[in-house]
């Protein structure tokens, strides 16, 4: 009997040290999950905050590349139009004196033209004036010495004679009534002279042209 209590004694004494050791162990395991949840929560909030700043740096380090490429972009782009405003410059120069050159070559060559028409026609304008004046010279002459013959022939200073009026080849025949010239032949060279000096058609044709033959041989006697 007491054998058989003592055992039954160490069998209940073993299932108390058995639950005891299992409320233990629940107790050490609730204890374990609650630390390893928490450090779980740690954990997760530490990535949380990684990632944040992780982001936070990944996007002040992008803006700051974001704004170094719109620098270097700005830059690039001021480099260009400073040398396309060069070249602008350049080629607006370089176009004017093209064509400040080609005006300076055709007022050249039209400036030559013109010099060498002004000079044709004043070589023309002197020839010109030249016979003119041969011309009027001669007229002039030969008024003033039908004025001579005509002023002595008045004032009876001298006779003129058929002689002197005679051709000296003698290729016309002139017949008078007398041997001095009579005053018809005065009117007759008085009206061809005037004819002639004002460009006009006499009336007696054969008159004036025996007048204009008389008249003209007498100065060249």
């Amino acid at each position: 009997m007491s054998a058989a209590k003592s055992s039954v004694k160490k069998r209940v004494s073993e299932s108390e040290t058995l639950k005891s050791e299992k409320v233990k162990r629940v107790t050490v395991e609730d204890e374990f999950d609650l630390d390893l949840s928490n450090d779980i929560k740690g954990i997760m909030s530490a990535l949380q905050q990684i990632r944040a700043k992780a982001q936070k740096d990944g996007q002040k380090k992008n803006e700051e590349t974001i704004s170094s490429v719109a620098s270097e972009i700005k830059s690039k782009l001021d480099e260009l139009r400073n040398k396309f405003e060069k070249e602008s410059r350049f080629n607006s120069k370089f176009m004017f004196s093209i064509v400040r050159q080609s005006l300076a070559k055709a007022l050249s060559k039209s400036s030559k033209e013109c010099e060498n028409l002004l000079k044709n026609e004043t070589a023309k304008y002197q020839a010109l004036h030249e016979k003119f004046c041969k011309e009027k010279a001669a007229h002039l002459h030969a008024l003033k010495g039908f004025s001579v013959l005509a002023k002595s022939y008045a004032e009876g200073d001298i006779f003129l004679s058929t002689e002197h009026f005679a051709p000296p080849t003698h290729t016309l025949d002139y017949t008078f009534d007398s041997n001095l010239v009579p005053l018809k032949f005065f009117t007759g060279l008085r009206k061809f002279s005037l004819c002639f000096l004002l460009n006009e058609a006499p009336d007696d044709l054969e008159h004036c042209s025996l007048m204009s033959s008389v008249f003209c041989t007498s100065f060249l006697v």
